[in-house]
């Protein structure tokens, strides 16, 4: 952990914030509670504490005894302070008002914070996380969706990287933390509202990733977009300044395929919510952990003759997964309402990318054009041999469609074709399963 110092309030007395005294950081903050005194070292980490404690706030029974409640009334106040074990270098603080009780000896829990102790009657310590140096800015802080899953982990990456502070919602806490101690995890809280609304209390940006891929008995598009929209009003009730949404190409609200309907129902919800936003529209992600690519590279190398539905000449453009998380961290400190087509350099058919997958992996196999209804169920089939969904009508009406394809420039740099190439040796190796993911949320995501 970064260092830490130890804030000292006499409840009633001389109240005093002490001076840190932890390793790495030259000067943190003094300030006399009260007495207005202040020291200027890391002016912009002094929380600007105006009547620090505005005298006492009532009292709380402990232990026997009457031990008086306080209220911060910081600008920027400590409840939000990030539990930040390895984030350096910066101290994240974000303000709202609290008020806590003391009880069996500890404070309530400040959410995201550390745990304030009474160490004896009349005093409370709490440890704060100490910035690394002078003149460091108070980061933003953002709660990113799935950072457990596959874009939202490259997106919390990215954050991290720019001295952000960073929180997830997810629903598999269980699931290994690629961050450790770095990003906290909060449940989703979707029955919960004002759960939700609590966990995001503080938070600058929201950057939703949240979503499933298609209609199942354990997930539907109807309850992710229900969802979605109970995250979306949480955060304008807690205060999100900025919402970065992860939606996708050529979104239909008249729509039979609920996937873009629903996307399309979920952007005007959005933009209608009157918090700032950035909607983000990829077509397909390729990245180590991707399933699409991946697979068709499984395809090649294991099967002998891959098929495409129909003539397979309708585009898509694959967008490199950390392409796709750099704008998003980006957008998320800026202001202005907009939507992207974030798409990728390179635009295929499908057997073209099936054609390439193919070449890099020195692998030559037959591809041949099948009927649409008879292409899936060859892959019902081999679905039920990986135990998969590997793909489904509406998807493959969606791709037929052209749905992930648009006229715009592109987003992102990285080219899939390259990308391919650097990692030819491993990519398609091993079957990414779809419902494994889903279904086990304990294990981390592979990779390629």
């Amino acid at each position: 952990m970064a260092g830490k110092s130890s804030v000292l309030g006499d409840i009633g007395n001389d109240k005093q914030i002490r001076r840190h005294d932890g390793m790495g950081a030259n000067r943190f903050f003094a300030r006399r509670v009260g007495g207005g005194d202040s020291d200027s070292g890391l002016e912009p980490l002094t929380m600007a504490v105006n009547q620090a404690y505005d005298g006492a706030r009532g009292a709380a029974d402990f232990g026997g005894e009457q031990r008086e409640v306080i209220e911060p009334i910081f600008r920027l106040s400590v409840e939000d302070i990030v539990t930040a074990q390895g984030i350096e270098p910066l101290c994240f603080i974000i303000g709202h008002r609290i008020i806590q009780r003391l009880h069996d000896g500890i404070l309530a829990r400040f959410e995201g914070g550390e745990n304030v102790r009474v160490a004896h009657r009349g005093t409370v310590f709490l440890d704060l996380i100490a910035p690394l140096g002078e003149g460091k800015p108070v980061g933003m802080r953002v709660a990113v969706t799935g950072v457990f899953g596959y874009s939202g982990r490259y997106i919390a990456q990215r954050l991290l990287n720019e001295g952000r502070a960073v929180v997830t919602l997810t629903n598999s806490l269980k699931r290994e933390n690629p961050f450790g101690g770095r990003v906290r995890a909060m449940p989703f809280h979707f029955d919960r509202p004002e759960l939700l609304t609590e966990s995001l209390r503080g938070i600058d940006a929201l950057i939703n990733t949240y979503w499933v891929r298609f209609n199942h008995p354990l997930f539907t598009h109807k309850e992710a977009v229900a969802n979605t929209k109970t995250l979306f009003q949480a955060a304008k009730n807690a205060g999100v300044r900025r919402i970065v949404h992860i939606s996708i190409t050529n979104p239909d609200i008249h729509s039979d395929l609920t996937y873009f309907s629903g996307k399309a129902e979920l952007e005007s919800a959005l933009t209608s919510l009157g918090v700032s936003h950035c909607i983000l529209r990829p077509t397909v992600l390729f990245g180590k952990e991707d399933v699409l690519v991946n697979n068709i590279a499984w395809s090649l190398r294991y099967l002998p003759v891959v098929g495409v539905f129909g003539a397979g000449d309708y585009k898509l453009q694959p967008i490199y997964v950390d392409d796709l998380a750099e704008l998003a961290a980006r957008k998320a400190s800026e202001d202005q309402n907009e939507v992207i087509n974030a798409i990728g350099p390179e635009t295929f058919t499908y057997r073209e990318l099936v054609e390439r997958v193919g070449r890099s992996l020195g692998v030559r196999r037959t591809i041949i054009g099948m009927r649409p209804d008879l292409g899936y169920w060859a892959c019902r089939m081999l679905g039920f041999l990986v135990r998969d969904v590997i793909i489904t009508r509406e998807e493959i009406q969606g791709l037929m469609e052209g749905r992930l394809y648009v006229d715009s420039p592109p987003a992102g740099a990285t080219r899939l074709s390259d990308w391919i190439d650097q990692h030819k040796e491993t990519l398609g190796l091993n079957y990414t399963n779809e419902i494994a993911r889903r279904v086990d949320r304990t294990l981390r995501y592979k990779s390629n």
